[in-house]
């Protein structure tokens, strides 16, 4: 029988799959009810970057990651772990004019046991994303406001906890 050794135990792989599968179930159906408990580990803000000579303007989202812990991104694949995903409320001042971005970029792990043939990607410690904004006619980015919603996985190499976050974006 395959082991997957912790610094604590060691866990018969089927006993981890169990725990992986049960852990999704969870997180697919008590967003709400986890929300809080994970707030501790990862925490989250927003900013609008207002256009310059050579970028438009940008919606901004930075995440503080706990040490020891990570979240997945936003183009996580389908098939393993909740990817983080960001819903802006919807305003003719403005739209997403293409895709957030990663800064550092996610490192990517293959975890074969757990999730075949998938690459899992990872953040830690802090990341922001951002994203190229097309503002409405005559619309200021500086008297913008943009209302996003976070949601989540955030996981240690014991537990996973969902996370939601409402932000309000603004320029500095």
């Amino acid at each position: 029988m395959k082991t997957i050794k912790n610094t604590n135990m060691k866990l018969p792989l089927t006993s981890l799959m169990m725990l992986v599968v049960v852990g999704l179930v969870i997180a697919n159906t008590a967003d709400k009810a986890v929300a809080e408990t994970s707030a501790k580990q990862v925490s989250m803000t927003a900013k609008i970057l207002p256009a310059t000579d050579k970028l438009p303007a940008r919606l901004s989202i930075t995440a503080a990651i706990d040490e020891g812990w990570h979240i997945y991104s936003v183009t996580q694949a389908k098939g393993g772990p909740r990817p983080t995903k960001f819903k802006l409320e919807e305003s003719e001042d403005f739209k997403l004019s293409g895709d957030f971005t990663a800064d550092p970029a996610p490192v990517v792990h293959v975890y074969e046991d757990i999730w075949p043939d998938l690459n899992v990607e990872e953040h830690t410690g802090n990341v922001t994303w951002t994203a190229p904004l097309e503002l409405g006619s005559g619309v200021d980015a500086a008297s913008l406001t943009i209302e996003v919603n976070a949601k989540g996985q955030v996981c240690n190499e014991e537990v996973c906890n969902n996370f939601k976050a409402t932000l309000s974006a603004a320029t500095d």
